[in-house]
């Protein structure tokens, strides 16, 4: 376990790169953080991941002002600036748009944990935010709160968020949250119980 604040740039580059490798974003949407001293670095906004260097990286002072990085920094920063407040423990923070955890959170209804996986990971109960726009202040409290003392939260309408010590264990978990909504959307489907809750 590392301990939370010591991630480097070269560990944001890491999980990046891992990310877009991946099921979990397509293009150069989601996003990924690892918290530095009372600050950040993050994932630069649009540059496609297969593109990313080191350097790229974005480093945020605890006011979200700009201290290293040339590149602007992903319009989420809000969402993730708001987790670290809330949460002294988390370490990292990965955002994904996987599309089986995206689609549950259109229902508006909670994923419980029925796989081992999720009691492995100590996920726990996975919670839905509020819907609030893109790259919000009201985006990043609805997730703060509805995250609480867990490892992942669903963005109403939107996406997926994972927390850990490290960025390793949240890409992990992230991985593990898309798989469960997977097997979740199929049970339901099963079921034949498709239409989404969110009034409106």
């Amino acid at each position: 376990m590392s301990v939370v604040g010591e991630a480097t740039r070269g560990d944001l580059l890491d999980v990046a790169l891992a990310l877009g490798r991946s099921s979990l974003v397509v293009g150069s949407l989601g996003n990924v953080s690892v918290r530095h001293g009372d600050g950040l670095h993050i994932t630069p906004s649009t540059l496609p991941y297969e593109l990313m260097l080191e350097q790229d990286m974005v480093t945020l002072n605890g006011d979200g002002s700009p201290r290293e990085g040339g590149l602007p920094p992903s319009r989420e920063t809000p969402l993730h600036r708001a987790i670290y407040a809330a949460r002294p423990d988390v370490g990292a923070i990965v955002h994904t748009h996987s599309p089986h955890a995206v689609a549950w959170s259109f229902l508006g209804v909670p994923l419980v944990p029925q796989l081992e996986e999720l009691d492995y990971y100590g996920i726990g109960t996975i919670g839905v935010s509020r819907p609030a726009p893109v790259g919000s202040n009201a985006l990043g409290e609805a997730a703060a709160t509805a995250l609480g003392d867990g490892g992942a939260v669903l963005l109403g309408r939107h996406g997926v968020v994972t927390v850990a010590d490290d960025p390793r264990r949240a890409f992990t978990l992230a991985e593990v949250v898309e798989h469960y909504a997977e097997v979740a959307w199929l049970l339901r489907l099963d079921e034949g119980l498709l239409r989404p809750t969110w009034p409106g």
